[in-house]
């Protein structure tokens, strides 16, 4: 629990994990592609407020100085609002300036719903891109943020099939561009 100066909150697409892929696995870890420390405090399957209601146990004994936020995907794949999610991430963003900590948010990723149906991974009917994009045009206007997903998205919007095996996760290749896009943020800005 010592203090670290990056810290990541978040959901599958920052712990690493999935159905198809084990959470210690490193190739499919943005982290390791990243070459600036950042503490994974990530859990797989958070929604926005199982985020909010582990941060003060999960976050706060770190004191990171930077937490980068990478959640809601989970919200709108379940159906949540696009207005419902970024309330819960100013809710985040309040925590960390309440507590000395700089919020970095991450778009979210998009999703390739045709392979997830194929994999059988459940996705709620409804406009879910339109929440999503709602969501990363509010993210974009915070003073801290990192696009990662503008280059997993193909033309039509969606999560670019040869970066995911299930359409939900980006496995190695897109890892890879996560944590060189978070890497070269974080020397620039911090």
């Amino acid at each position: 629990t010592a203090p670290v100066t990056f810290a990541v909150l978040g959901d599958s697409i920052s712990h690493g994990g999935a159905a198809y892929i084990p959470a210690g696995q490193l190739s499919c870890q943005w982290e390791t592609y990243c070459d600036v420390p950042v503490k994974n405090l990530a859990k797989s399957g958070d929604t926005t407020q199982m985020m909010i209601d582990r941060f003060d146990n999960d976050v706060l004994p770190f004191k990171p100085q930077v937490l980068i936020i990478m959640g809601g995907l989970n919200d709108i794949r379940e159906g949540m609002s696009g207005d419902g999610v970024i309330k819960n991430l100013e809710a985040l963003r309040d925590k960390c300036l309440a507590n000395d900590m700089i919020p970095v948010f991450c778009t979210i990723t998009s999703m390739n719903p045709e392979i997830m149906k194929l994999r059988g991974i459940p996705i709620t009917d409804g406009d879910w891109r339109e929440a999503r994009e709602k969501i990363n045009f509010w993210i974009m206007t915070t003073p801290y943020f990192i696009d990662v997903a503008k280059n997993l998205t193909d033309e039509f919007g969606y999560l670019r099939s040869e970066l995911t095996p299930d359409g939900l996760h980006p496995a190695l290749r897109g890892k890879k561009i996560i944590g060189e896009t978070i890497a070269d943020y974080l020397k620039k800005n911090f």
